[in-house]
């Protein structure tokens, strides 16, 4: 990162709009989940929406440059096989194993790679603005969505790794039925995410368990390093 870059105005206020666009976008796919549950391709074209959102604003005009080529990569393969396992599942094909696990594995490196880099980004901001706050608030989603990812691909592998709140279950991976347990694992998730639980999504395994807690700990520990970030900028300020 050279300083050229750290103060190109033009290039701040088009990752600070991806912060904001992408904030907007996650709560508004919240907002969706009912619909999702109604519509079942919402959920898989709204995640290709944001790997590409992401991909034109924050990762495009980020201040790093070293995993720019790499996390490009890994947002296009993931917009690739969410787009192969969409069709996939809505032509009543069943889903290999290692398809998704394939599928978890690009997503959660993609997201992961991205939260990191998002991190990394808010530190080196050279001032704090909204739009830095809501970047930082868009990270802390992320992480709640990477987790409904998971939580979802370990239910398609094993359907017995949870037990969901739904009026009827979908057969797994034979017809795109199958996607409108997304909804309630994306939303239990969240729940695991902010502390307050979901009567939604109920582990009963130890692997079910084990993702659920993961989920728990990351959220916490995003939080505590963000209050962290944010009370030495402001000691910065006062020295």
């Amino acid at each position: 990162m050279t300083p050229a870059e750290r103060w190109d105005i033009l290039r701040i206020r088009r990752r600070h709009a991806g912060y904001r666009y992408l904030l907007a976008m996650e709560l508004i796919n919240l907002a969706l989940q009912p619909l999702a549950h109604r519509w079942a391709p919402l959920n898989p074209l709204m995640a290709i929406a944001m790997a590409l959102l992401m991909l034109l604003t924050m990762t495009r005009f980020s201040m790093l440059r070293a995993t720019r080529m790499r996390t490009m990569v890994l947002g296009f393969s993931a917009i690739v096989l969410e787009s192969v396992w969409l069709l996939l599942i809505s032509l009543g094909q069943t889903l290999p194993i290692w398809f998704t696990a394939l599928h978890l594995a690009v997503w959660i490196l993609y997201l992961g790679l991205t939260t990191l880099r998002l991190v990394v980004n808010l530190i080196h901001e050279p001032y704090v603005t909204i739009s830095v706050v809501m970047g930082a608030a868009s990270g802390y989603l992320l992480i709640g969505y990477s987790g409904g990812l998971l939580l979802y691909s370990l239910w398609l592998l094993d359907p017995a790794n949870f037990s969901l709140l739904l009026a009827s279950t979908p057969a797994v991976g034979d017809t795109i039925n199958a996607l409108l347990a997304s909804p309630s694992l994306m939303l239990g998730s969240m729940g695991y995410l902010t502390t307050v639980g979901t009567n939604l999504v109920e582990g009963r395994t130890l692997v079910a368990e084990a993702a659920t807690t993961l989920i728990t700990v990351t959220g916490q520990l995003y939080v505590a390093i963000l209050i962290a970030l944010v009370l030495a900028r402001y000691h910065r300020r006062r020295a």
